[in-house]
């Protein structure tokens, strides 16, 4: 099989993002804007059977074109960056300026026969016109262009529908519908991140099983150790009286946010495991930028870390007894999410919904409590969940049961699987 150069391609703009200086800052401060194609670009640059070679990564900016390199620590290699300028057509929607352009690279720049494009979200109307054109053109361009899409989030219809209600929400969804089914004809291999989507594709879609694989973004188990902390630190706790040390991690910048992962359901939890007689510590680890919901936090006796690395991030969720995520809807939710995975990696155990989407059921018990999407009418049950993982922590073993689906090893042999399959049957 000859070998395929990768070109990871993102097709996703960060709508917090206002200017070119905003971007130019965050790179000074070194708040990396690696993104997600630059991510998967760089875990198979390391971890990879070398068959496969990464050329670069595209991302939309607000600044002119651009190149360089950037350094991803998490995995010790350098990815090759091209940055093309994006517009805002409305609110959250953009496009690229010129996917002419875009093309002229990937021509000009392939030194290998066949390209696979890494691209991902193709159920998003982020793009979804243009994309049309976009893939139409490269591959009359470049015969042996191979496309893989990774999907985070439910198809159209199923998301709509659940968003904004059924009425409104068949009219979204059926437009989504169809735009995502002209992609379609233009994607050749599908990753995707939870089991709605899975089944959607291969019983609605009709989708040949050897061109989807069901997997997560992976962590580095290595180095997400919890042999590298020590599981009885007991910072941050400010010497509170606690037994148990729960732990959360989310970025608010608005109440929205709060909403989506049920951070503000926080005080309302902690006070009912008190009641229980559990007494227990909560921390926040992120920034929660809505004053109003800090308060209210602090107000309760939770404690919030504000912005910290990645490395002190995992030190305290590696000496918490749990890690709790009380999210509210299953629609905002592309899989069990990259923190849950950190969290058992660290064989810290999870109370979440997000559990759901666990490859296999039958080892969920090891992991954790997989409870229901969780709302102000069913918070007891969420409570009797954290009480029931505190009661028996010592039955749970995440890091063993759960490194054999995550592990960024598993992540990437099998995405090379999944080129394989594709590259066989061409």
């Amino acid at each position: 099989m000859a070998n395929a150069g990768i070109i990871g391609f993102s097709s996703y703009f960060p709508s917090h993002i206002e200017s070119c200086e905003e971007i130019q800052k965050a790179r000074r401060e070194q708040k990396k804007l690696i993104g997600w194609s630059t991510y998967i670009s760089a875990s198979i640059k390391r971890f990879g059977s070398k068959k496969y070679h990464v050329l670069y990564t595209i991302l939309p900016s607000l600044c002119e074109i651009n190149e360089y390199d950037i350094y991803v620590d998490d995995f010790n290699v350098s990815v090759h960056v091209v940055e093309f300028p994006v517009k805002r057509l409305i609110k959250n929607i953009y496009e690229y300026k010129d996917y002419n352009a875009i093309i002229d690279l990937i021509i000009r720049t392939s030194i290998n026969d066949t390209i696979i494009l890494h691209t991902q979200n193709m159920f998003s109307i982020n793009f979804a016109n243009e994309l049309l054109f976009f893939f139409n053109k490269l591959k009359r361009a470049k015969k042996r262009t191979f496309i893989v899409t990774q999907q985070q989030s439910y198809p159209p219809f199923m998301y709509y529908r659940e968003a904004i209600g059924f009425v409104k929400g068949i009219f979204s969804g059926l437009v989504g519908e169809l735009i995502f089914r002209k992609q379609h004809k233009y994607i050749d291999g599908y990753i995707v991140m939870n089991k709605r989507t899975y089944h959607y594709l291969l019983n609605n879609i009709g989708l040949d099983p050897n061109k989807v694989i069901y997997q997560h973004d992976g962590v580095d188990y290595e180095k997400v150790n919890p042999n590298k902390f020590n599981r009885n630190n007991r910072q941050l706790i400010d010497k509170r009286e606690c037994d148990y040390k729960l732990a959360l991690v989310a970025h608010v910048t608005s109440g929205f946010g709060g909403y989506t992962k049920g951070v503000d359901l926080l005080p309302d939890i902690i006070n009912g495991l008190r009641r229980l007689g559990y007494r227990v510590c909560m921390t926040v680890i992120g920034e929660i930028l809505d004053n109003e919901l800090a308060e209210k936090l602090r107000k309760s006796g939770i404690i919030l870390t504000g912005y910290l690395t990645h490395e002190e991030t995992l030190r305290v969720i590696a000496s918490s007894d749990l890690y709790i995520l009380p999210a509210r809807k299953k629609r905002y939710y592309g899989g069990i999410t990259v923190a849950v995975i950190e969290a058992m990696a660290l064989n810290v155990p999870v109370v979440s919904p997000t559990l759901e989407h666990v490859h296999d059921e039958s080892v969920i018990k090891y992991l954790g409590v997989k409870t229901e999407w969780v709302t102000r009418n069913n918070l007891d049950k969420f409570i009797d969940a954290i009480a029931h993982a505190l009661g028996n922590i010592d039955m749970f073993r995440p890091r063993d049961y759960s490194r054999r689906f995550y592990d960024i090893r598993v992540m990437v042999r099998n995405i090379e699987k999944l080129y394989d399959n594709i590259l066989s049957k061409s």
